[in-house]
């Protein structure tokens, strides 16, 4: 059997209009599909009444479990739908709240009307009124986010805080990425700077084949203080005055002289 209940508050604040709270029959515990969905509990509750308006304190909680006996409370995030209903002592029993198309009627509207709404969160990007953290939009309202085997349209549909992704219609962990790095030693300790070569003019010349050992195709050197002081010649320089540029603007090939 199940009962509503209305709870109203008659607070300062909007955030608080009428609820209406659905309870199972006596006997019933509340298994959610995940337990990360636990979001508080509560001990030395007298009465259903006070758990729901624990529940109803947390904008995030949508489905609570009372004991009369143990008078302990917890708080679910999860929709009742979105976990089991199992049997437990008749001490125990399930409260929920009815979620309805209505409440969301003005989801997509600008942010300052859904300022004090329970169930939509003022999105500061898009600055309109959004589906809060944790959950999507179907469409019509703003359900749980799914977990691992539900099924999916989008990826926001599941749980992306927790690594989980619609693959195939399929909450799934999603693959991740790994970066593998390998550091290499240089055997050459001593950079080439251009300076020795035989015959060398002041300005620009030619790379002959030989140098340090190595074959030089459309390759020249040219000292740094010929190029404009804005080029990215002159930081190009690591030991004196002179770098390698492209001959012609063609193709540099270098290679060792015993290919």
């Amino acid at each position: 059997m199940k009962i509503i209940i209305l709870l109203c508050y008659f607070l300062t604040t909007t955030s608080f209009q009428g609820e209406h709270f659905a309870l199972s029959g006596q006997g019933n515990r509340f298994q959610p599909i995940d337990n990360i969905q636990l979001l508080s509990n509560f001990s030395n509750v007298d009465v259903t009444a006070s758990c729901a308006m624990y529940c109803l304190q947390n904008t995030f909680c949508r489905t609570f479990d009372f004991d009369s006996i143990s008078h302990q409370c917890h708080l679910y995030e999860g929709s009742v739908d979105t976990g089991m209903i199992i049997p437990a002592n008749s001490s125990n029993i399930i409260g929920w709240i009815e979620i309805l198309p209505s409440m969301f009627h003005l989801y997509n509207a600008s942010a300052d009307q859904c300022k004090d709404n329970r169930y939509l969160s003022s999105d500061i990007v898009s600055n309109r009124c959004q589906c809060p953290d944790r959950t999507f939009w179907n469409g019509s309202m703003c359900l749980n986010q799914r977990f691992i085997g539900d099924t999916c349209q989008e990826n926001n549909w599941c749980r992306n805080d927790l690594n989980i992704g619609c693959i195939l219609s399929i909450c799934s962990i999603s693959p991740t990425t790994t970066i593998s790095s390998t550091t290499t030693t240089a055997t050459c300790t001593t950079l080439i700077n251009y300076n020795d070569i035989e015959n060398q003019t002041n300005t620009s010349g030619d790379i002959p084949n030989g140098y340090k050992n190595l074959l030089w195709t459309n390759a020249e050197y040219i000292n740094v203080s010929s190029t404009p002081i804005d080029s990215g010649y002159r930081s190009a320089v690591s030991n004196g005055v002179f770098v390698m540029q492209n001959k012609n603007n063609n193709n540099i090939t270098i290679s060792t002289a015993n290919v």
